[in-house]
């Protein structure tokens, strides 16, 4: 919480290297395979959503929780978020009480995703997303196991 804005004052910008450290260390694995609860209850993230965020991330199996209660975040999905990871299993509480998240929901967000079994949770209480689900958004969830909660309270127009 006294991290980033201080970081934000002095112009410094954060990130996750995908190989760091660049050897095994401790037995951890060198690669970056899970994005669970990434930024998970971060109040103080408000800029726009990096759409190469996650891309030479291609080991992630999850991203579970992934923004959960980003309250204040006011930015747009990047279509391209996920691209990447097709190895993802679970997006279960992605964006979830992302009040302020806005724009609509790229149809190509979820592409390439056969590997997840369970979307419940995602994007419950982001009041401010317009339009509707796009058709094709799970066309490639084959493997899909759970939609409970599913999107509860979005505003369709």
């Amino acid at each position: 919480e006294a991290i980033m804005p201080t970081c934000k004052e002095c112009d410094i910008r954060m990130a996750i290297h995908m190989d760091d450290p660049p050897w095994d260390i401790f037995g951890l694995p060198r690669l970056l395979t899970s994005a669970e609860n990434m930024f998970m209850n971060c109040t103080s993230l408000t800029e726009q959503i990096r759409e190469d965020l996650l891309a030479e991330a291609t080991k992630i199996t999850s991203a579970q929780g992934m923004y959960k209660g980003c309250i204040n975040l006011d930015s747009t999905i990047p279509a391209g978020l996920f691209a990447n990871s097709s190895q993802i299993t679970s997006f279960q509480d992605v964006f979830n009480n992302c009040q302020k998240l806005k724009g609509s929901i790229p149809a190509e967000l979820f592409n390439d995703k056969a590997a997840v079994t369970s979307y419940a949770g995602a994007f419950k209480n982001c009041y401010k997303l317009e339009g509707e689900i796009p058709e094709n958004l799970f066309a490639t969830a084959t493997n899909v196991t759970s939609f409970v909660s599913r999107m509860v309270s979005f505003p369709f127009t």
